[in-house]
């Protein structure tokens, strides 16, 4: 499918494919992800204390790189 994205709650830590990153930092991991992968799909899991307007922050960043489809996995607890 591609890429795994995942939003933690704690400090809004991001996974991509799991390597952490911060928010300012999504973009470059999302390009090195695609051009490792060669796909523009993401998956998307964020756990469900994480605010909707965060998540749409994210899916926002990924998007302006180039992602083309995300499918949102079952976020956890917390």
């Amino acid at each position: 499918m591609g890429s795994e994205m995942c939003i933690r709650d704690r400090d809004r830590t991001i996974q991509v494919n799991g390597v952490v990153t911060q928010k300012d930092g999504l973009a470059e991991k999302i390009r090195e992800a695609m051009a490792a992968e060669s796909s523009k799909n993401v998956i998307l899991e964020a756990a469900r204390s994480v605010p909707h307007s965060y998540v749409v922050q994210v899916m926002d960043i990924a998007r302006g790189q180039g992602i083309e489809a995300i499918a949102f996995a079952k976020g956890g607890e917390g």
